[in-house]
């Protein structure tokens, strides 16, 4: 099944590693904005990094 998430927002708790990360990655791929939430500024910065950017936006 393909799905498309093109304008739509996802907010990601625990973003910056583990279950949250694969999450928002997901998300992202599949065109969402992503609004990503963690108790680490350093470690949710290269979280954001290493998402795609060709369809959603980060935040």
């Amino acid at each position: 099944m393909e799905m498309s998430l093109n304008g739509r927002t996802a907010l990601v708790c625990g973003a910056s590693s583990g279950i949250g990360m694969a999450c928002a990655a997901e998300l992202a791929a599949l065109g969402a904005s992503c609004v990503l939430l963690s108790r680490s500024a350093d470690r949710l910065h290269a979280a954001m990094a290493a998402l795609p950017t060709t369809a959603g936006q980060r935040h």
